[in-house]
Protein backbone atom coordinates (compact mmCIF):
# COMPACT_ATOMS: atom_id res chain seq x y z
CA UNK A 1 0.00 0.00 0.00
CA UNK A 2 1.68 3.45 -1.29
CA UNK A 3 -0.21 5.72 1.31
CA UNK A 4 -0.03 6.46 4.81
CA UNK A 5 -3.63 6.47 5.54
CA UNK A 6 -6.31 3.99 4.96
CA UNK A 7 -8.45 4.15 1.37
CA UNK A 8 -11.27 2.33 0.34
CA UNK A 9 -10.61 -0.47 -2.70
CA UNK A 10 -13.35 0.93 -4.36
CA UNK A 11 -11.61 4.42 -4.63
CA UNK A 12 -8.62 2.44 -6.48
CA UNK A 13 -8.71 3.45 -10.65
CA UNK A 14 -6.53 1.10 -13.50
CA UNK A 15 -4.85 2.29 -16.95
CA UNK A 16 -4.07 0.04 -19.42
CA UNK A 17 -0.90 1.64 -20.73
CA UNK A 18 -0.99 -0.30 -24.01
CA UNK A 19 -4.65 2.05 -24.73
CA UNK A 20 -4.65 4.53 -22.51
CA UNK A 21 -7.80 3.75 -21.41
CA UNK A 22 -8.76 4.40 -17.60
CA UNK A 23 -11.46 2.30 -15.76
CA UNK A 24 -12.50 2.59 -11.71
CA UNK A 25 -12.51 -0.59 -9.61
CA UNK A 26 -16.10 -0.52 -10.39
CA UNK A 27 -16.00 -0.25 -14.18
CA UNK A 28 -13.29 -3.05 -14.84
CA UNK A 29 -14.95 -5.58 -12.18
CA UNK A 30 -18.30 -5.15 -14.68
CA UNK A 31 -16.48 -4.68 -17.73
CA UNK A 32 -16.75 -8.34 -20.30
CA UNK A 33 -13.01 -8.33 -19.78
CA UNK A 34 -11.54 -7.15 -16.86
CA UNK A 35 -8.13 -6.43 -16.35
CA UNK A 36 -8.01 -7.15 -12.64
CA UNK A 37 -8.79 -9.95 -10.06
CA UNK A 38 -10.50 -7.63 -7.83
CA UNK A 39 -9.89 -10.10 -4.90
CA UNK A 40 -6.56 -9.08 -3.47
CA UNK A 41 -5.29 -10.99 -1.12
CA UNK A 42 -3.41 -9.99 1.86
CA UNK A 43 -1.90 -11.25 5.21
CA UNK A 44 -3.84 -10.59 8.35
CA UNK A 45 -1.31 -10.97 11.22
CA UNK A 46 -3.82 -10.16 13.88
CA UNK A 47 -5.64 -13.36 13.01
CA UNK A 48 -2.38 -14.67 11.29
CA UNK A 49 -3.93 -15.88 8.38
CA UNK A 50 -4.19 -14.54 4.42
CA UNK A 51 -7.69 -12.82 3.84
CA UNK A 52 -9.27 -10.86 0.92
CA UNK A 53 -9.60 -7.15 0.46
CA UNK A 54 -12.57 -6.38 -2.23
CA UNK A 55 -14.85 -3.54 -2.96
CA UNK A 56 -17.26 -5.71 -4.02
CA UNK A 57 -18.47 -7.94 -1.29
CA UNK A 58 -17.69 -11.01 0.37
CA UNK A 59 -14.53 -10.40 1.43
CA UNK A 60 -12.68 -9.75 4.89
CA UNK A 61 -12.14 -5.71 4.09
CA UNK A 62 -13.01 -3.50 1.57
CA UNK A 63 -10.40 -1.47 2.32
CA UNK A 64 -6.30 -0.94 1.53
CA UNK A 65 -4.08 -0.28 4.64
CA UNK A 66 -1.05 1.46 5.45
CA UNK A 67 2.09 -1.15 5.57
CA UNK A 68 0.11 -3.80 4.14
CA UNK A 69 1.26 -5.97 1.14
CA UNK A 70 -1.34 -6.96 -1.47
CA UNK A 71 -1.16 -9.59 -4.09
CA UNK A 72 -3.26 -8.75 -7.17
CA UNK A 73 -4.09 -11.59 -10.58
CA UNK A 74 -3.78 -9.25 -13.93
CA UNK A 75 -5.75 -10.41 -16.97
CA UNK A 76 -3.74 -7.94 -18.73
CA UNK A 77 -0.17 -6.59 -19.44
CA UNK A 78 1.38 -3.17 -18.79
CA UNK A 79 -1.57 -2.13 -15.97
CA UNK A 80 -0.86 1.06 -13.73
CA UNK A 81 -3.07 0.85 -10.56
CA UNK A 82 -3.72 4.28 -8.65
CA UNK A 83 -4.68 4.51 -5.28
CA UNK A 84 -5.89 8.02 -4.60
Amino acid sequence: MPKDSATTMANVSVRNEVTGQLRTAAQDNAAPDPWLNWNWLYWDSTHDTAAICTAFGGGDDNTLRPWYGYRVWSNAEDLKIFVP
